[in-house]
C-alpha cells in the first residue's frame, strides 16, 4: 500500500484525515464518559404493599383477568367496579363472605367490545354500582378539533385522564385492542414498553390496572403460559386471575389466581351469573386444571349422570364395600374411569376399614364394625 503526501493530497481531503486524527484513530467522536448510578439498599425506605382486594388485586401494579370468551371476564370486572364505586365489600379469601367496607372510589374504564348505553350501563345498574363514580375513556381531542382513538401508547391522554379523576381502578377491556395496530402482541419488544408505560402510570397514581386478556387456543403446559401474546404480560404482572367454568357444570364458575407475586396466592372464589347479574358464591374448589379440562360430549356427559345416579342409588342406605359397588357398576356397564369421575364429582368418601374398602355418601360418618 502506497502513501501520498501532503502535497499530493487535495485540501478536502486534508481537512478530513486531520478531523479524524482529532477524534481518534477509529474516526469516530469521542462519547462524554457516562457514570453508573448505583443505590445503596439501606438508602432505599421499604414499604407495604396497598391492596383493592387483597391478595388478589393489589394498588399501584398491573393485574391480569383472563380467560375464555364467554365465561364472564367483563362481568367480573364490572362487579369489582360496581364493588368500589360502593365502597366494598370484597369476598373475603378466608371465608368467601362479603366483608369489610372501604371508602367509595373513581374508576376509569376503557372498553372496545362492548356498547356503553346498551350493555355496560345496564349491567353496572343491575350490579348496584354508583354509576356518578365510573368514568369511561374513550378517546381525545387534538388542537385542531380531531377526534383520536386511544391506546396504550398515548400515555399522555391516559395519564390527564387519571389526574382528572384519581380512580382506585383503571379497567382496559381487553389489552390487545389497546395496544395499537402497529404493535405485534407476540413480539417481547414491542409489548415491553408498553406494559412498562401502563405500570408507571399505576404506580404514580397508586391505582390498581385491571387488564382483561383472552386465552390462546394452542394447550400449553402451566397456566401462567395460556394468556394470548408475549410472556411479557405475566411476567409484568403482580398479579394473574384466571377465570372459567367447570366443563362438567356450566353454571359452577370461578376465579384461580395463578400468579401472586406481592402475597401468597388466595383461593378460589366462585361465582354464577344468573338473570343478568352475577352472584358470588363463595370460596371454591376450582383449579386451572378444572378450567382447562376438555369438555365432555353429550355421551360422556350422560354416562357420567347415570353413573352418578347408579352411586346415590346403591349408597342411600349406607356403606358399601367397594368391591361391591365396582361389581355392581360393571354389571350396569359403568365402567371404572366414568365410576371414578363420578364418585370425585359427588365427593363420596372411601374408608378402609380392616382389609375392605367402603364408599359411602359425603356428611356419612362411615362407622362400621371391624
Amino acid at each position: 500500500m502506497g502513501y501520498k503526501f501532503m502535497d499530493e493530497i487535495s485540501e478536502e481531503e486534508a481537512r478530513r484525515i486531520l478531523g479524524n486524527c482529532e477524534a481518534g484513530q477509529d474516526g469516530h467522536q469521542e462519547q462524554a464518559h457516562q457514570r453508573a448510578l448505583i443505590t445503596k439498599l439501606s438508602d432505599i425506605e421499604a414499604v407495604e404493599v396497598n391492596w383493592l382486594w387483597k391478595p388478589y388485586i393489589p394498588l399501584g401494579k398491573l393485574t391480569l383477568l383472563e380467560g375464555d370468551p364467554s365465561v364472564g371476564k367483563t362481568w367480573l370486572a364490572l362487579q369489582i367496579a360496581a364493588t368500589i364505586s360502593r365502597g366494598g365489600p370484597f369476598p373475603s379469601p378466608d371465608s368467601g363472605k362479603p366483608e369489610g367496607i372501604n371508602q367509595p372510589g373513581n374508576i376509569l374504564y376503557l372498553s372496545a367490545e362492548d356498547g356503553l348505553a346498551d350493555t355496560l350501563r345496564p349491567r353496572l345498574d343491575n350490579l348496584g354500582a354508583n354509576v356518578e363514580k365510573v368514568f369511561m375513556l374513550t378517546g381525545s381531542r387534538g388542537e385542531d378539533g380531531k377526534l383520536n382513538g386511544v391506546s396504550l401508547k398515548d400515555l399522555e391522554t391516559i395519564e390527564e385522564a387519571l389526574q382528572r379523576i384519581g380512580p382506585s381502578l383503571l379497567v382496559v377491556d381487553p389489552l390487545q385492542a389497546y395496544l395499537g395496530a402497529s404493535v405485534d402482541m407476540h413480539r417481547a419488544n414491542e409489548v415491553r414498553p408498553l406494559l412498562a408505560g401502563l405500570a408507571n402510570l399505576a404506580e404514580k397514581y397508586n391505582t390498581s390496572a385491571l387488564c382483561i386478556r383472552h386465552l390462546s387456543k394452542a394447550p400449553q403446559g402451566r397456566a401462567i403460559y395460556r394468556g394470548m401474546g408475549s410472556i411479557d404480560f405475566a411476567a409484568a404482572a403482580r398479579s394473574i386471575l384466571l377465570v372459567g367454568q367447570d366443563p362438567d357444570n356450566e353454571r359452577k364458575r370461578g376465579i384461580v389466581q395463578t400468579k401472586s407475586s406481592l402475597e401468597e396466592a388466595g383461593p378460589s372464589i366462585g361465582y354464577e351469573i344468573v338473570e343478568g347479574v352475577l352472584y358470588w358464591t363463595g370460596l371454591s374448589d376450582m383449579t386451572a386444571q378444572t378450567i382447562f379440562k376438555p369438555e365432555q360430549s353429550d355421551e360422556e356427559r350422560t354416562a357420567l349422570q347415570v353413573a352418578k345416579d347408579f352411586l346415590e342409588d346403591i349408597l342411600q342406605d349406607g356403606s358399601i364395600p367397594s368391591e361391591e359397588v365396582f361389581k355392581e357398576a360393571k354389571s350396569q356397564k359403568i365402567s371404572d374411569r366414568t365410576l371414578h369421575r363420578a364418585k370425585a364429582d359427588m365427593g363420596v368418601i372411601s374408608k378402609k376399614v380392616g382389609l375392605k374398602w367402603f364408599w359411602d355418601m359425603p356428611g356419612s360418618e362411615l362407622e362400621l364394625e371391624v
